[in-house]
């Protein structure tokens, strides 16, 4: 009976850590594949990229920070036994006397590279190189960019938020371009939040008839995601296009707001290119998803291009 007790138990733990926390099997593997496929690509011929930590396993956990490891191989470690000498790389040595549990110092015995020599301090008569500054030195000049760029890139993106918001809503860049990080290869996230929409997940929001609602459904959904379920709006006629009827609610499908969005936004791109005919084409496949000429802008867009 105790065991039966146990695996019940411990099957009830594997379920909630695949819902709630950690996600499910298909889930971590497609992580694993993600980090394998980014490491790859930015690893380089003197370096390679490796993600660690949770994360590197697949478990993308709230709080969790973000392990990336880089193995040079120009860079060369050794405790007791010296490695066989190559001029072309630089080695150091362990020391780990008067140091603390877990870390050790690093003693350069030979380097032809002068930029090395930079990064490290002399101790006791002993060249010893600071990591974290030589780190932060690297990121700053090569990835990241400096303090005051970071603060320039969240400046701009301050001034750029207040220049299009509108009465209806905020627009607010997110990600880590909105943290003022402008690295390679990495997106650009915008959020919109509408004062005319609200959303509640157990205790329902004070009732406004100009507010449109939608509750939360957390059921039979991929961990981290959730379903929008349309519980009231004045404007049927805009959402019902932007909805999908499944056991007779209506939920907010994100593919068909999607489609409508990029295709105005990509008819608006065309225009300003001076590409009328893409531009009519995009905005006539908006209509066909979208055709109430009231709430479509692309409406009246294509009656401006004639």
């Amino acid at each position: 009976m105790e065991d039966t007790v146990t695996h019940s138990i411990s099957i009830a733990l594997y379920r909630y850590l695949c819902q709630h926390i950690v996600g499910s099997e298909d889930h971590v593997k497609q992580i694993r594949l993600m980090n394998s496929v980014r490491d790859t690509l930015s690893s380089k011929e003197e370096s390679v990229i490796i993600t660690s930590g949770s994360y590197g396993e697949g478990l993308d956990m709230r709080g969790s920070d973000f392990d990336i490891m880089m193995v040079s191989s120009i860079l060369e470690v050794y405790e007791d036994l010296k490695l066989q000498f190559n001029p072309t790389k630089t080695y150091f040595s362990m020391e780990t006397d008067d140091v603390k549990p877990g870390y050790a110092k690093l003693k350069l015995d030979y380097s032809r590279y002068q930029y090395i020599l930079k990064q490290c301090e002399e101790q006791n008569d002993t060249v010893t190189p600071n990591i974290s500054i030589a780190l932060y030195r690297y990121l700053c000049q090569h990835i990241v960019g400096s303090e005051d760029h970071v603060k320039q890139i969240r400046k701009m993106n301050a001034v750029r938020d207040n220049v299009p918001s509108i009465k209806e809503g905020t627009i607010i860049t997110s990600g880590s371009f909105g943290e003022g990080l402008d690295m390679r290869g990495s997106d650009f996230d915008i959020m919109m939040v509408l004062r005319h929409l609200e959303v509640y997940e157990d205790v329902k929001l004070q009732f406004n008839q100009n507010i449109t609602y939608f509750s939360i459904e957390k059921d039979d959904v991929k961990p981290g995601y959730v379903q929008l379920r349309l519980d009231y709006s004045q404007f049927p006629r805009k959402l019902f296009k932007w909805c999908e009827e499944q056991n007779g609610k209506l939920n907010l499908s994100s593919t068909l707001y999607k489609q409508w969005f990029i295709q105005n936004s990509y008819g608006i791109a065309q225009q300003l290119l001076g590409d009328t005919e893409s531009a009519r084409q995009a905005f006539l496949q908006s209509i066909t998803l979208f055709p109430d000429e009231f709430y479509n802008s692309a409406v009246k867009r294509l009656l401006l291009i004639g």
